[in-house]
């Protein structure tokens, strides 16, 4: 029941983000300008962290994958 009800809602958001792309020209421009994935991946990190030995290095890594999920979302609504 849960499953069929997740589905439904993201099939209603995804819905809405077509409608609101073709209808926006403006959106649609600034969504064609937006460089996708231009953020560090979560594993990237990770593995940098394990690998690195400099104290500085690995604790700038660090801030990074503790930000990285705002990081992301202020990367995904940055239009």
């Amino acid at each position: 029941m849960k499953n069929k009800l997740f589905i439904a809602q993201i099939d209603e958001i995804t819905e809405i983000l077509q409608f609101l792309v073709e209808t926006g020209p403006i959106l649609l421009n600034n969504l064609n300008s937006v460089e996708l994935g231009s953020s560090i991946g979560k594993n990237t990190l990770k593995k940098a962290i394990s690998e690195v030995s400099d104290s500085k290095l690995k604790k700038e890594f660090q801030n990074r994958l503790k930000n990285s999920d705002s990081s992301r979302k202020i990367e995904l609504v940055k239009i």
